[in-house]
């Protein structure tokens, strides 16, 4: 590639003369070979940024220009007056009030394309209407964020930080500090120093001759002053350098800490008002809102699917085939529901629902209900102890959308009964066989309750009492509320502790650069190891408390330097700053929600992945309880070649697998019969050590856009493109999401919850929670962050899926972590065993640190694990109606449905 793709910030003086050009930090990434690029660029309509080109090759072959329809428009050259670098760049309007040209082609969405060296390069531009403000706030914040990951912040909050963890807020650490300054205040009142030699006037009298002394009195009479030698002392000593970049470099990392010690303690007294006012405003709830817009869009969603399974069904009764007439005997038996002649055919009409498929006989159901009758409790008294009914193929395959389902089916034909008896088990049952089917249909006159209800919905401006369940549930929110207001609080208070601290400190750093800067004294990171550091305790003290403030802290003198330049990052390529930033969030979630700690030397992978432009950075920790590795990777690229921005692998051990070869798992052994249809979903990544072998048990892929304007059909269509023309999804294998700042992006909702106005987490059938996007914005105004972790809570939850043949009596209640608190500790969590209404079991998970509570139970139709995480981390659909009830992201089916 014969060119780079950058943002810039040009200055212009009133004279239209260039003062000034400053270039984004990285260039953009630029895909593509054979002569043809895309790149894709987020311009800011109210900011007015270019984008710049440059022409890497010395030998420019012609000027680039913009194929605009029939036409073409060439840019035009800049040159940078510092660097000297040639920029290319579409000119633009002036526009005298802002001193500066206007480019309109870069200020709106749409697709360019450029001709630079003879080769095409297509521009995706997407736009951005943040104002400068804005912009600049959020770097800001961005650099604020990551001070207070580098600087471990919420260590102050946490509760369970171990002392031998680094952490620069330690009272070590701050002593540390304090044994610098106090030494080196004693350097300041006795510093080492030197005698340098120079020239200058003198008396006569007093004169030390030099060469030009004796020029002077030979050719000058009576001169009062000659030139002499003249001695002088000077700090600038080597030792006196070092000194001073040690007070430099802390000053720098201790104005840093009460900066944001004190921005903590105001955060955290708004975010302890917060949770302390939801906690009570909780408490007072007696009636729950139903959701108008969710609820009419569950009955749209109804009516659609029946009237397509019915449109379905009358297809089906058009085909011939639907006619089957069959000559099998059939036993006979007097306690049948009619004593009757089962040799021939009988006319029936029947209203009946369906359970699951009958194994023992082809293309036939368990029957629930028929005539408004429940099967098993008519049959309670009958040696048959159920009623199994037999349908034509096609029939059968359309009916099996239906299955568990509580929709009533209307049916009349001509159908044979009898009695039966299992091969699996020798027990007799009712077997009805419809020879021809003259109508059938899905009951509709549900939808007239429906809509009753709805008209009482209405009446009371849609506002119900809610149930005693729900209370409860409530109640125990609003203790998880007041539990996080507590934590806060307790954080302000530490926070304010440390700012009091550090301000003393700043003052009295701050004074020794004072003192040294007037002593001339220069700055060097070099250690002169001399004898001053072995006879002068003070110099000795400042030198080994600066080195074990770095051991304590984890913090080395490459680290500041390193954010000495995060601090002059401009705003220039913002895109990049999005996505750095989302980096950041992401962290924070993992290591401050969840308490995780990451492997030893990621701050320096960190900041190197934000400062420069590397790839296949990975980030590791490890949930103990559970075993599992958890890798973040930025940037990593597939084996298909792709780059998505950010990946979140599970690794699950497993311990002994049998008949493995060096490179080879034998899964079919270790997963359950039932797990075999999710074995595609793993990636094995180490099979070297003996029998053991690391398995991706689950994998999120998440990419970062920068658009603030994009509708929900554009979020789908990229979302799209990313799962499967880009194959993030590694042939459907991983979850792909979106990270985006566009507000209210969803149009029609299907969640009541109020993430789903921003978000959607693939909660609606069939996407199973495989692809989808999230709202996340550095915003105050707007609980994003909640946003990101709901999203990781159910990529950990989903991990919990793998269930081995070795878990003694199917104890599915290993590796949990509360959704509340991150805590991951199995002995701080209690577990109580229960049953659903359907009679399927579940979990009631409380955590012993926080008090917080959430539930895990199974779907009654296909077994998919389901988690109530409360009303602020369930990511399951639910009912407008009812809350707390999810429905399955697999099948859709939900107990709630049936009790309707």
């Amino acid at each position: 590639m014969q060119f780079e793709v950058r943002g810039l910030d040009i200055e212009w003086d009133e004279s239209q003369r260039l003062v000034s050009i400053k270039k984004s930090h990285l260039p953009h990434q630029v895909y593509g070979d054979s002569g043809v690029f895309a790149v894709e660029t987020v311009t800011f309509p109210k900011v007015a940024h270019f984008i710049g080109f440059r022409i890497l090759n010395e030998k420019i072959l012609h000027t680039p220009f913009f194929i605009l329809g029939d036409l073409k428009e060439e840019l035009i050259q800049l040159k940078d007056p510092l660097s000297n670098e040639i920029w290319w760049i579409q000119k633009g309007v002036w526009q005298k009030q802002y001193n500066k040209f206007v480019p309109e082609s870069y200020r709106t969405a749409g697709r360019l394309e450029l001709i630079i060296q003879d080769q095409r390069l297509i521009i995706q531009n997407n736009t951005n209407n943040f104002t400068v403000e804005e912009l600049e706030r959020f770097l800001a914040l961005f650099k604020n964020n990551l001070w207070e990951i580098i600087l471990n912040t919420n260590s102050v909050i946490s509760a369970n930080v171990e002392k031998n963890v680094p952490n620069v807020f330690n009272a070590d650490v701050l002593e540390c500090i304090d044994r610098v300054i106090h030494a080196a205040q004693k350097i300041c009142k006795e510093p080492k120093f030197f005698l340098k030699e120079k020239q200058g006037l003198a008396p006569r009298n007093k004169v030390k001759p030099v060469a030009r002394t004796f020029r002077e009195l030979t050719t000058k009479k009576n001169l009062k002053l000659v030139s002499s030698r003249k001695h002088f002392t000077s700090f600038d000593t080597p030792e006196n350098r070092y000194i001073h970049y040690c007070i430099d470099r802390l000053f720098f990392l201790i104005n840093k800490m009460m900066e944001r010690s004190e921005a903590l303690v105001e955060q955290c007294n708004k975010l302890s008002n917060k949770y302390t006012d939801d906690s009570e405003k909780l408490k007072r709830i007696k009636n729950k809102k139903i959701d108008k817009e969710v609820f009419d869009a569950e009955i749209a969603e109804k009516r659609k699917k029946i009237e397509s399974i019915n449109g379905q069904l009358a297809e089906a009764l058009s085909d011939a085939s639907v006619e089957n007439i069959y000559e099998d005997e059939y036993s006979y038996y007097s306690n049948s529901y009619e004593k009757q002649t089962l040799r021939n055919s009988k006319y029936g009409t029947f209203q009946l629902t369906i359970n699951s498929i009958y194994s023992g006989t082809k293309n036939s159901f368990f029957c629930n209900q028929i005539n408004g009758e429940n099967v098993h409790i008519k049959l309670k008294n009958y040696p048959e102890k159920y009623l199994v009914i037999v349908y034509p193929t096609a029939i059968f395959n359309i009916l099996k959308k239906l299955e568990k389902s509580s929709l009533e089916i209307e049916i009349s034909g001509y159908f044979n009964a009898g009695v039966k008896i299992s091969k699996k088990n020798g027990t007799k049952y009712y077997e009805y066989y419809w020879t021809r089917i003259d109508s059938i249909k899905l009951n509709t006159d549900f939808f007239r309750q429906l809509e009753e209800q709805r008209q009482i919905y209405e009446e009371s401006n849609w506002s119900v009492e809610l149930k005693e369940s729900e209370k409860k549930e409530l109640l125990q929110e609003a203790k998880s509320f007041a539990f996080r207001a507590q934590e806060y609080r307790k954080g302000a208070k530490n926070y304010l502790g440390i700012y009091e601290k550090t301000k003393q400190q700043f003052h009295k750093l701050r004074e020794l650069k004072f003192a040294f800067k007037s002593l001339n004294i220069r700055k060097n990171n070099h250690y002169p190891n001399t004898m001053v550091f072995v006879q002068n305790p003070d110099y000795s003290a400042v030198r080994s408390n600066f080195k074990k403030f770095q051991e304590l802290s984890n913090l080395t003198t490459s680290h500041l330097e390193d954010m000495i330049i995060v601090e002059q990052l401009g705003l220039i390529n913002v895109s990049i700053l999005y996505e750095r930033w989302v980096l950041l969030q992401i962290i924070k979630v993992l290591t401050e929600s969840f308490r995780l700690k990451m492997e030893h030397g990621w701050k320096d992978k960190l900041i190197s992945s934000i400062l420069n432009k590397q790839y296949n950075i990975d980030f590791k920790t490890h949930i103990a309880s559970s075993k599992l590795d958890i890798i973040l990777s930025y940037e990593k690229e597939l084996p298909n070649g792709r780059r998505p921005d950010f990946i979140l692998d599970i690794v699950q051990t497993i311990p002994e697998v049998p008949n493995t070869k060096k490179g080879e798992v034998n899964l079919d052994s270790w997963f359950n019969d039932e797990d075999l249809s999710i074995k595609p979903l793993y990636h094995a990544i180490d099979c070297t050590k003996g029998n053991k072998a690391k398995l991706i048990s689950s994998r999120l892929v998440m990419d970062a856009k920068f658009y603030d304007d994009s509708h929900e059909q554009y979020l789908k269509d990229t979302l799209d493109k990313l799962y499967i023309s880009k194959d993030y999804s590694e042939k459907e294998r991983n979850k792909v999401f979106i990270i985006h700042p566009s507000r209210n992006a969803i149009t029609e909702r299907t969640s009541p919850f109020r993430w789903n106005v921003n978000c959607d987490y693939g909660h609606v059938s069939p996407n199973k929670h495989k692809k989808g996007h999230i709202f996340l914005i550095p915003s105050e105004k707007y609980s994003s962050m909640d946003n990101l972790k709901r999203l990781i809570v159910m990529h950990l939850q989903d991990a919990l899926s793998i269930r081995y043949k070795q878990v003694p009596n199917n104890d599915y209640i290993k590796g949990f972590f509360c959704v509340h608190c991150g805590n991951t500790e199995e002995e701080k969590l209690s577990f109580t065993h229960g049953k659903t209404i359907g009679d399927g079991d579940k979990w009631q998970i409380r955590c012993l640190s926080c008090d917080g509570v959430f539930w895990q139970n199974f779907c009654f139709n296909c077994q998919t694990r389901l988690f109530k995480n409360g009303f602020l981390w369930t990511y399951h659909r639910t009912y407008a109606e009812q809350m707390s009830n999810c429905r399955c992201p697999k099948c859709d089916a939900d107990l709630y449905d049936l009790q309707r």
